[in-house]
């Protein structure tokens, strides 16, 4: 009986068709998963984008604005029911606020949301770097560490000027003073920050990488 495999046919520089049919699907697998990478990010840009924009001009739209606050847990009860709950936050409507609230509001929105683009940005970087096989070349460590610093650049300013937005918007919307002191610390987000060093414990491993790989390429 004949074999029925197909014979393989070679080409003038050494390389067999299926070789060129796997090495071309490959390329196209690649090329499928950086548009596809590229995409989301755009997408995800996109939405960082417009909702920074929404919130902006709800700011300065001329109408209330609402905003996130933090206080100390509170007992309350549930309106026409005697379950107990703990309320520590919720959404306060101003008509009027300070210079100074607002600007608090707005640095909370945009920083946060630049810091956003930008680790975005960093992400589409890594990716068409890794997709290339260029993981630890030259630059690699550079656009990690810049995400990082930028997650945590926008840790810190939500979180500093969210706090300081929540207490304008209670003294606006309070005629008695709240003291809100005890609450920072209990409504603090950890996990940018945490997030932000794994980030950067990443980037001194890519620049340990890149370091090997000069070596390796000056021995060549």
């Amino acid at each position: 009986m004949s074999d029925p495999t197909p014979p393989e046919i070679s080409r003038p520089d050494g390389h067999s068709g299926r070789a060129g049919v796997r090495a071309g699907a490959g390329r196209r697998s690649d090329r499928a998963d950086l548009v596809a990478a590229l995409t989301l990010g755009l997408v995800a840009a996109g939405v960082v984008v417009v909702r920074l924009i929404v919130r902006l001009v709800e700011v300065f739209g001329g109408g209330r604005i609402a905003v996130p606050v933090t206080f100390v847990p509170t007992e309350a009860r549930v309106a026409g029911s005697s379950v107990a709950v703990t309320v520590d936050g919720g959404t306060v409507s101003v008509g009027t606020a300070g210079p100074g609230t607002i600007v608090s509001i707005v640095l909370a929105e945009v920083v946060p949301a630049v810091a956003a683009v930008v680790v975005i940005a960093c992400a589409i970087g890594l990716v068409r770097r890794l997709m290339d096989g260029r993981a630890f070349a030259p630059g690699t460590s550079r656009l990690v560490s810049i995400a990082s610093m930028a997650i945590l650049v926008g840790w810190v300013a939500a979180t500093l000027f969210g706090t300081m937005a929540s207490n304008g918007a209670l003294a606006a919307a309070s005629a008695d003073p709240v003291d809100t002191s005890a609450s920072f610390a209990q409504h603090v987000s950890w996990l940018p920050f945490l997030a932000a060093v794994g980030v950067g414990a990443l980037a001194i491993a890519f620049r340990s990488g890149e370091r090997l790989q000069v070596d390796s390429d000056g021995l060549v």
